[in-house]
């Protein structure tokens, strides 16, 4: 056999003991071959059995009938010696045991080898059992096609120390292969199967060969490969008296094989655990172990579910054994595994993770015996060279050297070409020459050891240790689910990293990770004696760290970076923190560059192509000395410039400093941008600096030089400490901007095609022109320019204003803010929109707006009309009066003069608080005249926690107009309560039906969160406190709510149509005279249908009258009757009544005619007003009896349920109607004459 590092074998040039090791061979070959040819050679079945057996033991019975042989054994340990044991594909040998824990020893004393190619079993009792055991000097072949079950399967080479194994006590038994055939070897062919039913499959000697489709199965027990020449092997029974490996032991290095295959499987194995063990005693190259075919343990058992290979030692306990001194080294082929638990590889040699690349000749199955019979002339594997599989001493495979030559090695980072092991738990490999694998996946923890280490995955549900000893460790991926360590002695190469908690990669030299594709996730450490190389394809590495350069390509994202020369080359670098004693070179060629925080001994170069360029922190130290650190194309370092931090992006944005950095220890700092440059630091700027942009320039610093700042479009300077002077004009394509924390003083500002912002604390311009938007704002003190211009907006802020001249017409919108008192005479005019927020009392002459108009302010005084489609005044305080005449009274006062100069087509709203700010406060109505030509939507907005109080007459100076209070859809803007002790409206109650000077809004529409109360200040006290139970006032109820002395006649609103919208009670004064049966207070023009929008309170009471389509007016039961109403929800949609409210008009139950007797105080009387539609005791009754209940409709306690004869046939029935609640119910049937 050959091995990579191997010549070509030149017989002739061995010594004399090799060379006659080989002469020997070919003269034995020939000499088997010659006796091929005698007849009777080929016979079936074993022959020639001489048996022994343990003291006291039985001697076995033997029957042979036609292709079958059955032995029944009498001894728990029984040898059988065969001259041969040959068994024919139509063959059948069955041993049978008194017991599981028996075992029969085939001794095969044939020098030709034995040759199972049909069944052989062992059973116990009908069942699959017993221990069938074979030992030959010779080959022992398990044929295509053959199969072997029984409790265990043993196949030594080798003489068995008989005395040892007739004792039943002993578990330990011996095997010498001094006097074995050379180049003998144990094969299982394709399809042969051998199954070991409850114990263990062991098959041990010089060689052992399985041919793909070949199985050896112990799911219950072990298998065990060994190749020795002289070994033991230890066992222990089982429950049941099966056995199983314990240890197989190689006393020395001479006991090795000197086979060049030690072990090759290229069929499969499935067991509850595998072992593989070789030493091998060759001083000329390494043996083999292949594990090309599926080797499987699944744990059946608690000590199973582990593949243990050992080369240079044995397996002591399960696990491998130490490596012998003087063994020659072995090489594993570690192809495909998979360990429910644990694989563990203890290696005195080198680790493939491939396939072994069989010779020509090992890929030749040894004759069968029809083969045999044939003449040797016939056969294929007679020649010169003694044919056979023996292949001379069992090491010299020429053709091995031109398979290994040509490199499977190439194949080790080629995905398709990936073996594959699996553990259930952990994996450990270990081996002191190099290791190369495929892929290993372990659900625990992973570690391989060796001079130096290739692979193509190893992946860990643990934790990863990766440690090489005398080179490289050189991976296509590491993954770790918890801490991974990998140290190299020399280089550490990674592909792709998955460290979701930390891997650390260590390296006695250089670190390269990445190939320009691949990716780094999670938690990576990386520390190197030398240098780093980091060639990614995405992802990220949390730590660097060099002793030498650390090298970027690729797409590079790193935290932090620690080295004496730092280069970075990439399609895109992102860098947390760095540190380089010498030059920093930042470079993406396809992306953004972007460092954090930057300190080196010389120059920082950050610059991107296709992206942004960012530095937050630089510092230079100037340890290094003024040269160019790395040479590269594109550079524009030179020696001998100073100390440089530059940042520049060729066509995008270039930042600097990012409002929380800034620049220490340098000569010259630049920012250039294709784009947008910005250089925002919160610390003075060393040296001179420049900043140039394509487009916009933005500085912010604590001092700015003007002149090295250049904008191809907008320019935005700033001082962000203390006062900020600019002597010199400023001139800009498009915008500018300039602010200081402090005072702002600048001489003429232009910009011919944008906007202008000047923003301090104090404001000092001269000529300031603007083309489109101008802004002016000093954020404590006040604003004083020249002269001002703007082509469009004008927003202006200060405790003062002098702005050299008038404010005139603004193209579009016009803002004004003013922190103390603001005074207009001139007109204010705005193309679009006009806002004016004034902390004190704002003074305005004529004021017009395209759009809309906004005031805000302590107080407002208005000189001149107010001119707009809408307008909206809000009181910056809270509380806001309206109405009335100026009394010089404090607050929020906007008189009825101030209110007589509004002209707003649309909505006029007045706010008691600022919609932009948190203030709120009560809403006081007083007398107030409103034109509906003027004003003709009116609204007046109160927050949630505060009240409207309507105490005047709000009335038009001529019916129509739209009134509203409260917000109905938005619940912040509506008020707790509505009071309405004046009127919203205006009409004079004459008595009955009379009402005279009438002046209606056509709406009035009333949105409160809580209640909304029509009365006199004391009617109003009265119902707030009383429960929504307790109130009727048809029944007279609460006491005390009948009008009282100028309360009488008192009409509160008057509209064509009322909305109240609140969660509690809407409640009005019934103001006619006590007595009288009529009803007061409200006035209907009949306008509108409905009449009346109820946003569902629990309860409304109204009183009043509806004036007709004929002008004629109706009250009463009857207006009751007949008012068109409609019930609504939030969103203003049609509903039902809800549950348990109550909606009276006139006493009625709206929409109906039901309406119950008007309780008249105990000292008046009742009247017979039909017309009233008050049901009294002169209503025509048939029955006479009844008229005696009547009187205790007039009594203070709740009525009773009226006894009345059936009508006639002319008379109208209505419906009940329920007007109490509790035991206060009553079910009237009122009967009218048609």
């Amino acid at each position: 056999m050959r091995r990579e590092n191997q010549m070509s074998v030149d017989h002739t040039a061995l010594p004399p003991t090799n060379r006659r090791r080989l002469f020997a061979r070919t003269a034995l070959c020939g000499a088997l071959c010659g006796l091929s040819l005698l007849p009777g050679l080929a016979q079936a079945l074993p022959t020639g059995a001489v048996p022994e057996v343990n003291a006291g033991g039985v001697a076995p019975t033997i029957n042979t009938s036609g292709t079958r042989l059955d032995v029944t054994l009498g001894a728990p340990r029984t040898v059988l010696n065969w001259s041969t044991f040959d068994v024919t594909p139509d063959e059948t040998v069955s041993f049978n045991f008194g017991a599981r824990n028996w075992i029969v020893l085939n001794r095969i004393g044939s020098l030709t080898g034995s040759k199972i190619e049909g069944t052989i079993e062992g059973r116990v009792g009908g069942e699959y059992g017993g221990n069938v055991w074979f030992a030959s000097q010779s080959s022992i072949i398990f044929g295509r096609g053959s199969r072997v079950d029984a409790g265990s399967i043993v196949a030594g080479l080798g003489n068995v120390d008989t005395a040892g194994f007739l004792d039943p006590s002993n578990t330990l038994f011996s095997f010498s292969g001094a006097d074995a055939v050379a180049g003998s070897n144990i094969m299982v062919l394709a399809n042969a199967t051998l199954t070991a039913h409850g114990g263990m499959v062991a098959l041990m000697g010089p060689s052992i060969v399985t041919r793909a489709n070949a199985l050896v199965s112990a799911t219950e027990g072990s298998v065990l490969y060994g190749s020795a020449k002289t070994f033991q092997i230890r066992m222990a029974p089982g429950a049941g008296g099966d056995f199983d490996l314990v240890d197989f032991i190689v006393p020395d290095a001479s006991a090795g094989s000197d086979a060049g295959v030690a072990i090759d499987l290229g069929g499969g194995t499935r067991a509850n655990a595998v072992f593989l063990a070789a030493v091998n005693r060759s001083g000329i190259g390494s043996a083999i172990i292949n594990l090309e075919g599926m080797v499987t343990a699944q744990a059946a058992k608690a000590d199973g579910g582990d593949i243990v290979l050992s080369g240079g030692g044995g397996i002591a306990n399960r696990l491998p054994g130490p490596a012998l001194d003087g063994v020659s080294a072995t090489d594993i082929y570690l192809n495909k595994g998979s360990a429910s638990r644990d694989l563990r590889v203890s290696n005195l040699g080198r680790t493939f993770g491939r396939p072994w690349a069989r010779p020509l000749e090992e890929l030749k199955d040894p004759p069968t015996l029809e083969e045999d019979a044939q003449p040797c002339e016939l056969r294929s594997d007679c020649g010169d060279d003694g044919g056979g599989n023996g292949n001379g001493n069992g090491f010299g495979f020429a053709p091995l050297d031109q398979a290994l030559d040509q490199a499977v090695i190439a194949s080790l980072f080629d995905p398709t070409a990936v073996a594959a092991v699996t553990a259930g738990r952990d994996a450990r490999i270990a081996a002191t020459a190099s290791i190369e694998l495929g892929s290993i996946v372990a659900a625990r923890d992973i570690a391989v050891q060796g001079p130096d280490i290739k692979a193509n995955n190893l992946v860990a549900g643990g934790a990863l240790t990766v440690n090489s000893t005398q080179g490289d460790v050189r991976l296509a991926t590491a993954g770790t689910t918890r801490e991974g360590l990998v140290t190299a002695k020399t280089d550490a190469l990674i592909d792709t990293i998955s460290a979701p908690q930390k891997l650390t990669v260590n390296a006695g030299r250089d670190i390269a990770i990445g190939d320009g594709t691949t990716n780094a996730a999670g938690v990576v450490v990386l520390s190197a004696a030398r240098n780093v190389t980091l060639n990614l394809g995405s992802g990220r590495i949390d730590t660097v760290t060099a002793g030498g350069a650390v090298d970027l390509r690729g797409a590079v994202d790193v935290g932090t970076i620690t080295a004496p020369r730092v280069f970075g080359q990439a399609a895109s670098i992102r860098i947390g923190a760095v540190t380089t004693t010498g030059d920093l070179y930042v470079v993406a060629t396809n992306g953004d560059a972007i460092v954090g925080d930057a300190t080196a001994g010389d120059d920082i170069y950050v610059q991107a192509t296709h992206g942004t360029a960012s530095l937050t922190n630089a510092t230079l130290t100037g340890a290094a000395p003024d040269a160019v650190g790395f040479d590269f194309a594109g550079n524009t370092d030179a020696a001998g410039n100073g100390r440089v931090v530059q940042v520049t992006s060729i066509d995008l944005d270039a930042k600097l400093g990012l409002g929380t950095g800034g620049v220490t220890g340098a000569t010259t700092v630049g920012v250039l941008a294709g784009r947008d440059a910005a250089m925002e630091v919160i610390k003075a700027t060393p040296g001179s600096f420049s900043v140039t942009a394509a487009r916009d320039a933005t500085v912010r610093a604590p001092t700015v030089t003007l002149d090295s700042v250049q904008a191809g479009r907008d320019l935005s300077v700033g001082s962000t400490t203390g006062d900020f002077t600019i002597t010199n004009a400023l001139t800009a394509v498009r915008n500018i901007s300039v602010s200081a924390a402090g005072a702002l003083k600048v001489a003429d500002v232009r910009a011919d095609s944008g906007s202008v912002s000047l923003v301090g604390a104090t404001v000092t311009a001269g000529n300031v022109s603007a083309s489109e938007d101008l802004t002016l704002k000093a954020l404590s003190g006040g604003v004083t320019t020249a002269s001002f211009k703007t082509g469009r907006d004008l927003i202006v802020q200060g405790s003062s204003l002098s702005l050299g001249s008038t404010i005139s017409a603004v193209p579009r919108d016009l803002s004004i803010t003013s922190l103390g008192n603001f005074t207009s005479t001139a007109p204010l005019s705005a193309g679009r929109n006009l806002i004016l927020d004034v902390a004190g009392k704002a003074t305005v002459g004529a004021t017009t707006a395209v759009n809309a108009i906004r005031i805000v302010a302590g107080d407002l005084d208005l000189t001149g009309a107010l001119t707009a489609p809408n307008a909206q005044i809000e009181s910056k305080g809270g509380a806001m009066r309206v109405g009335g005449t100026a009394d010089g009274g404090s607050g929020f006062i906007f008189d009825g003069a101030d209110f007589g100069q509004l002209r707003v087509s649309g909505v006029t709203r007045f706010y008691a608080g600022s919609t932009t700010g948190t203030a709120r406060g009560d809403l006081t109505l007083q007398d107030l005249s409103i034109n509906p030509t003027n004003t003709p939507s009116v609204s007046f907005l109160v927050g949630s926690g505060a009240n409207a109080l309507v105490q005047g007459m709000v009335a038009p100076n001529t019916s129509g107009g739209i009134i509203r209070i409260g917000d109905a859809s938005d619940m912040s803007w509506r008020p707790g309560s509505i009071l309405v002790s004046g009127a919203l409206g205006a009409a004079t109650f004459a008595g009955g039906a009379k009402y005279t000077n009438i002046r209606a809004f056509s709406e009035v529409r009333l949105a409160a969160r809580q209640d909304i109360l029509f009365g006199s200040p004391r009617f109003i006290t009265l119902i707030q406190e009383t429960p929504i139970s307790a109130i009727d006032i048809a029944a007279g109820l609460p006491a005390g709510s009948a009008p009282l002395g100028n309360e009488v006649g008192k009409v509160f609103v008057s509209t064509g149509r009322l909305e109240v919208s609140s969660d509690g009670k809407a409640v009005q004064q019934n103001t006619a005279p006590v007595g009288s049966g009529g009803t007061a207070g409200l006035y209907f023009t009949g306008a509108f249908n409905p009449a009346l929008i109820i946003d569902p309170p629990r309860i409304v009471e109204l009183w009043g009258a509806i004036a007709g389509a004929n002008g004629q007016v109706i009250t009463g039961s009857a207006a009751g009757s007949g008012l068109t109403f409609t019930v609504v929800d939030s969103n203003g949609q049609p509903i039902s009544r809800p549950d348990g409210a109550a909606y009276r008009f006139n006493a009625c139950d709206v929409g109906t005619t039901n309406c119950p007797v008007i309780s008249s105080p105990s000292s008046g009387g009742g009247s017979g007003d039909m017309n009233a539609g008050v049901l009294t005791a002169r209503d025509l009754l048939d029955d006479p009896g009844a008229i005696d209940t009547l009187g205790s409709e007039s009594l203070a306690r709740p009525p009773v349920l009226l006894s009345v004869a059936e009508p006639p046939v002319d008379e109208i029935v209505t419906d009940p109607v329920v007007t109490g609640t509790g035991s206060e119910e009553i079910w009237r049937k009122r009967r009218q004459t048609k």
